[in-house]
């Protein structure tokens, strides 16, 4: 049965803190709640903003953008890429820069 299993600790959907421990938990994706706030907000904004995701709204957000299909070497190469000063943590200059550069390679 579809779902997100017992980490829907109330059976309406995750909210922020449980939708972290879910791409934890099923996908070993581990990521800050202040990363995680963005897609969080794309995903619940899609059907009612009331602030959890539902299944319909995982499953109609993955069709758009697989999270399977993500490569975590790809991801690593990109951090690396991004990190300019080598420290392991992006900054939030180096984070922009590496949007903008990717935004207008695949956009323009």
């Amino acid at each position: 049965m579809p779902g997100f299993g017992d980490c829907d600790k109330t059976g309406d959907g995750l909210c922020l803190d449980e939708f972290v421990d879910y791409l934890e938990k099923e996908h070993r994706v581990k990521i800050s709640k202040e990363i995680a706030r963005g897609v969080f907000q794309d995903i619940d904004d899609r059907k009612v903003d009331d602030n959890r995701i539902t299944w319909a709204e995982w499953e109609e957000f993955q069709k758009a953008t697989p999270f399977n299909q993500v490569k975590k070497k790809d991801l690593m190469k990109e951090f690396d890429d991004a990190d300019k000063d080598g420290s392991g943590k992006l900054t939030s200059c180096e984070m922009m820069q590496k949007l903008q550069s990717f935004y207008s390679t695949n956009f323009d």
